[in-house]
């Protein structure tokens, strides 16, 4: 049985195997103090499935129907629900420079999100909903990264998904792929439109029995908030990376507490011991911060 299994998120296509490895493995091992040497994480490079002009998974540039229907409804729920009137004043408010090219259908949202966001955040959450979009609507993409991840460690003790890669693990944990034993970090599985899409629920089985899951309250793409309001057996561990990289998979694993995290589900994984008996994960629906302090003030008194 192999260890632990990466899979990476987003913006990653100028990378390779090895150095995704190296920077991962070497994460890990900065906030590690579980007595033995830290493991390695192999984390395969999806560069046969990345389009050489966009870097994305699959597609050719082109938006589909179902990418900007999907986009839409992921942008509403990051700004909070909010009703017609309460939309066309976030997007009033909006600024006009910066504007990404997108489909007329989500001019209106954009704008709104970058009344919200700094644009760094706008369009990094507008990249991963709509690669996820993208893998979650193109079967022939899904089973590739499959195969990629299985040609990599067919039985992994572990398998570990930043971002994208945590809606993929996910994926692929209630499809057969045999992954009991996971950790999800940055994951935007939060949004009901990612976990409630039909590649996600159709001949879905149980999810993984033993799922940690990292996350921090500023990282905006996971609401700053856990996964245990939607599976309530998954342990939610609350970390504090460098505001200036809230969301990025090295700040992760370098947390003390991914640590203690890993080193708890590889000795599951093995039949070992646990490590550390005590619970380090907590269950926080901290309302201050991220998007819902921002869109909480338009919530004003009906007339």
């Amino acid at each position: 049985m192999g260890e632990v299994l990466g899979v990476h998120g987003i913006s990653q296509a100028r990378s390779t195997s090895e150095e995704l490895s190296a920077t991962w493995t070497r994460a890990l091992a900065d906030g590690w103090s579980a007595g033995r040497q830290a493991p390695a994480i192999v984390v395969p490079h999806l560069s046969p499935l990345l389009v050489a002009s966009t870097g994305r998974l699959g597609g050719d540039g082109q938006w589909t129907d179902e990418e900007i229907e999907f986009v839409r409804a992921a942008a509403m729920e990051y700004l909070g629900d909010p009703d017609d009137d309460e939309l066309a004043e976030l997007e009033e408010a909006g600024r006009t420079l910066g504007m990404l090219a997108v489909p007329t259908p989500l001019l209106q949202v954009v704008r709104a999100l970058d009344a919200t966001l700094t644009q760094a955040w706008r369009e990094r959450i507008l990249a991963l909903v709509r690669e996820v979009a993208t893998y979650l609507t193109h079967a022939q993409v899904r089973e590739q990264v499959r195969d990629a991840l299985a040609a990599a460690d067919p039985a992994p003790g572990l398998v570990v998904g930043h971002s994208l890669g945590s809606v993929i693990v996910y994926d692929l944990a209630v499809h057969g792929a045999g992954y009991d034993t996971v950790m999800t970090m940055g994951s935007p599985l939060g949004l009901k439109t990612i976990r409630n899409h039909a590649a996600l629920v159709t001949d879905a089985g149980p999810p993984p029995a033993r799922w940690t899951n990292i996350h921090d309250p500023n990282d905006l793409v996971t609401f700053g908030v856990g996964l245990r309001r939607s599976w309530s057996h998954v342990d939610d561990v609350e970390v504090r990376n460098a505001r200036t990289d809230a969301h990025g998979a090295g700040p992760y694993l370098s947390r003390p507490q991914t640590g203690a995290a890993v080193a708890r589900l590889l000795a599951h994984a093995s039949g070992e011991p646990d490590p550390d008996p005590d619970p380090v994960g907590q269950d926080t629906l901290d309302r201050s911060c991220c998007l819902c302090r921002i869109t909480r003030r338009l919530r004003r008194p009906r007339q």
